[in-house]
């Protein structure tokens, strides 16, 4: 893992609240209200203005995103230093109950709808923070069909770095989410994501994100066709 720059600059820390925020999946506006906070002055915070965020605000935030599952050190938030946001999971069994609705295909029968169920719940059981999803287009085959359902465990913040040159999902700040192969990482911090269908245009399925953009990235561990039980 890359060392994370050691800065108390306001921008700095704004970015850091914002990358928090997004991992605890909270528009800003959610945020100021759950917690009384005046939303302006959480916007500036967030934008590097008011000064920036004080050490004071740095704990209070780390203290009630535990609230929403994340949390982070105060060292982290305030100047970088250490790993970003990890998401705390509480004694918790998954069941098929708990999987979003994303997973039923109507065009299964029941044997077949059960056995992804199972083996998708499974899944979750074991790897934390899970990340699932059915594939909407072409870009990717043949390795990956429309309608395949794939999964992988989520990474944040610098760890996004880990799925270069990896299949992979991942979730951007307006709620988007795509599978696309991470091909490189430039030196903006941008992520350039491409599909592997070389009979379909390339730069269709070209997409650059920044980091900032970027909620969270899942390798691909686990895929299944439908069509195959």
């Amino acid at each position: 893992m890359e060392p994370i720059k050691n800065t108390a600059s306001a921008k700095e820390k704004g970015s850091r609240l914002r990358r928090l925020r997004r991992a605890a999946n909270l528009e800003r506006r959610d945020l100021a209200n759950k917690y009384d906070i005046n939303y302006e002055t959480l916007k500036g915070w967030e934008n590097g203005k008011h000064g920036g965020l004080t050490k004071k605000r740095a704990e209070f935030f780390t203290e009630v995103f535990k609230n929403d599952g994340v949390e982070c050190a105060v060292e982290w938030l305030m100047y970088g230093i250490g790993d970003g946001p990890r998401l705390v999971y509480k004694n918790k069994t998954t069941t098929e109950a708990d999987l979003d609705p994303i997973i039923k295909l109507p065009h299964l029968n029941l044997s077949e709808q059960t056995q992804i169920e199972q083996e998708l719940s499974f899944f979750c059981e074991k790897n934390k923070p899970a990340f699932y999803a059915i594939v909407t287009d072409h870009l990717m085959e043949p390795s990956f069909q429309k309608g395949d359902i794939v999964a992988g465990i989520k990474l944040f913040d610098v760890d996004m770095k880990k799925a270069i040159r990896c299949c992979c999902l991942f979730q951007t700040a307006d709620g988007e989410i795509k599978l696309r192969y991470l091909k490189e990482i430039t030196k903006k911090e941008d992520y350039v994501f491409i599909g592997l269908n070389i009979q379909l245009n390339s730069d269709s399925a070209k997409i650059i994100v920044p980091q900032t953009d970027l909620v969270t990235i899942a390798p691909v561990l686990w895929h299944r066709h439908p069509h195959m039980y």
